[in-house]
């Protein structure tokens, strides 16, 4: 509630108090009502009480879309372009529910109804499933936290933020962590059979690029000939005078500079086109049913090559644990691009022989 007071270094009432409606609070602790007058400051005092109820009460029913709309208006929030299509498909599903109705029981309603692959683990702890089952579930369980959890949770805290509704803490679905998730790899074996034997230009090019350099596929797919790097005088994105690939890091919206490795090289040199885009798709799922569209064609080259199928992001994993055989952890998160050590340590290397010297090497 609201009251009026005076202070000595103003003729003027001032108001002060707390006004709360559910978990919503508002304190004032001095504001000028403008006048001398008790009668008219209390008048006044009423007023403002009033506004701030009608505040909390015109956006009890906001609705997540409504929410997501207006973050979209301001620019420190907006999710980057090559993430709206997350939140699009989350607004499909969520958009049409209140802020105030989202608790866990419902996030993971939905994302069971958006993700059905994670209903065979509904009720089971991660620990609890044998080795093979708990990686591929920890697998599925990253995706919905990070396709569909944090966009609905990154837009309840913006309308939290603003006083639309409380203050969310929303659950995630468990996972593993970084050093305990199995990283699925090509071998140094895998590579050269599929520089011999498949016939597929350009996804060998794009698998070998992917190898050597370690970005993702998205990174990748992004490389232009006629782009530049605004934070490395303007370098251009395949910098072949200085031997450089210029790479922008979609996920933290940076750009990394990474050495071109002569094997990335050797199949530049071979390319006679040196405009626009590096690769012939736009993204990952560009004629994605279509015989043209990465995944088939990827899926073929492995067939020809005689090695297991694995996927895209296996070539980062690659490019990754070759590294962390010989690199310290902070020079593999700057060669990789990492900002998190939990992320690189999953890579840092000691083999039995190592562990072995070390306690061998203890004093008696």
């Amino acid at each position: 509630m609201l009251t009026i007071f005076k202070r000595k270094e103003s003729q003027f009432w001032q108001i002060r108090g707390t006004i709360r409606v559910g978990r919503k609070v508002k304190t004032i602790t001095k504001e000028s009502t403008g006048t001398t007058n008790k009668a008219e400051a209390r008048r006044i005092c009423d007023m403002r009480h009033d506004q701030i109820k009608e505040s909390f009460l015109a956006v009890a029913d906001m609705t997540w879309e409504e929410c997501f709309e207006r973050m979209l208006e301001n620019p420190k929030h907006h999710p980057s372009k090559e993430r709206m299509s997350i939140f699009e498909r989350v607004r499909k599903l969520a958009g049409k529910y209140e802020l105030n109705e989202f608790n866990d029981d419902l996030i993971f309603r939905l994302a069971y109804e958006q993700h059905p692959v994670l209903k065979q683990w509904k009720g089971k702890k991660l620990r609890d499933l044998p080795y093979a089952e708990r990686q591929l579930a920890s697998s599925k369980n990253n995706t919905a936290n990070a396709c569909f959890i944090l966009p609905i949770s990154k837009v309840l805290h913006y309308g939290a933020k603003q006083g639309w509704c409380n203050d969310p803490t929303i659950e995630h679905f468990e996972v593993l962590n970084a050093r305990a998730r199995h990283k699925e790899i090509f071998s140094i074996e895998d590579v050269k059979a599929i520089e011999e034997k498949c016939t597929d230009e350009h996804i060998k090019f794009l698998f070998i690029f992917l190898i050597y350099s370690g970005c993702r596929i998205s990174e990748a797919l992004n490389m232009n000939w006629n782009e530049t790097n605004p934070e490395n005088d303007d370098r251009p994105m395949i910098d072949l005078e200085n031997d450089e690939l210029n790479i922008f890091m979609f996920k933290t919206q940076e750009w990394i500079t990474k050495p071109m490795h002569k094997k990335i090289r050797e199949y530049l040199e071979k390319i006679n086109y040196r405009e626009e885009k590096l690769f012939e798709w736009n993204h990952l799922h560009d004629r994605q049913n279509n015989p043209s569209g990465i995944p088939t064609r990827w899926w073929a080259m492995c067939q020809q090559a005689g090695v297991k199928y694995k996927n895209r992001h296996a070539c980062r994993h690659t490019h990754a644990s070759w590294l962390g055989k010989k690199a310290s952890l902070q020079s593999l998160m700057t060669a990789v691009g990492w900002k998190s050590s939990k992320v690189a340590l999953g890579y840092v290397h000691t083999d039995k022989k190592e562990v072995k010297d070390m306690i061998n090497g203890l004093p008696e």
